[in-house]
């Protein structure tokens, strides 16, 4: 905040809060946050944060959007999306995201996936699909280390 009022930074966000220390934040900062960094892919429900974000024109940006170590990436029920457009799951997962609103931030090595991932800019999935991914099981949160807080439920 102290950078702000000094003109020394535009925009700021937090990583990890949770939906009350989000809500803190915003009332805290008078509604200074762009982003929320935080773990979001089609297998956790993230429905707290990112409609408290959407509200309050919070940016979600998502880590592990293919999950961590690609998890994601073994959904058999994306298949019939995955040919049904000829694109790759992490096309589909990484779509499901942007079509959300989030910025989505995959961690990739290899070039070929790098380009892979960019692809997935122009891939817009229709309501079945949409269906589909919604059915999905969200209650897989990956990256989930002792000192986490207490996630909303």
């Amino acid at each position: 905040m102290k950078l702000l009022t000094q003109g020394r930074a535009r925009r700021f966000g937090i990583s990890n809060f949770t939906f009350r220390q989000m809500e803190h934040a915003w009332n805290y900062t008078n509604g200074k946050i762009f982003t929320n960094q935080i773990e979001y892919h089609i297998h956790l429900s993230q429905d707290k944060i990112k409609s408290f974000a959407d509200d309050h024109g919070i940016l979600i940006t998502a880590y592990s959007p293919l999950g961590h170590n690609g998890y994601v990436l073994r959904e058999e029920k994306l298949q019939p999306i995955v040919e049904k457009y000829n694109v790759t799951v992490a096309q589909v997962c990484l779509a499901r995201l942007l079509q959300q609103g989030c910025v989505v931030i995959p961690r990739s090595k290899n070039e070929g996936r790098m380009k892979e991932n960019l692809a997935s800019l122009s891939l817009t999935l229709d309501e079945e699909d949409l269906a589909v991914i919604a059915s999905l099981p969200k209650h897989y949160r990956y990256i989930n280390p002792p000192f986490a807080p207490k996630w909303d439920e």
